[in-house]
């Protein structure tokens, strides 16, 4: 599976969905890791940190959205479920109790 990352853009948002330390374990599991360009700043990691373990780093959130089968990040769900209830594309698994949201490509 290729799990991708992008940039938090809420604003006062200082996470970022993975963690280096998280991408090592994916990769060791077998799945492949995109990252957006820049996606950690805020929390403090380096794309050189992401790549050290095995992500991809790619230039754009676009690229990520088209190249991965999973995408990681955080978002405020009230807006986000309204715009996605839109989108038919998308299917939304939700951890119950986190925040942390997966969007999960669906066939159209």
């Amino acid at each position: 599976m290729i799990i991708g990352v992008v940039k938090e853009i809420h604003h006062g948002e200082r996470r970022v969905a993975m963690a280096p330390s998280v991408v090592k374990q994916c990769i060791k599991s077998g799945h492949s890791v995109l990252v957006e360009h820049g996606a950690g700043v805020i929390a403090n990691f380096t794309d050189e940190q992401y790549q050290d373990t095995g992500a991809e780093i790619v230039q754009s959130a676009h690229k990520v959205w088209e190249q991965a089968d999973v995408i990681l990040r955080f978002v405020h769900l009230r807006k986000r479920l309204k715009k996605l209830k839109k989108e038919k594309k998308k299917k939304i698994l939700k951890l119950e109790g986190m925040r942390q949201i997966y969007y999960v490509k669906m066939p159209v």
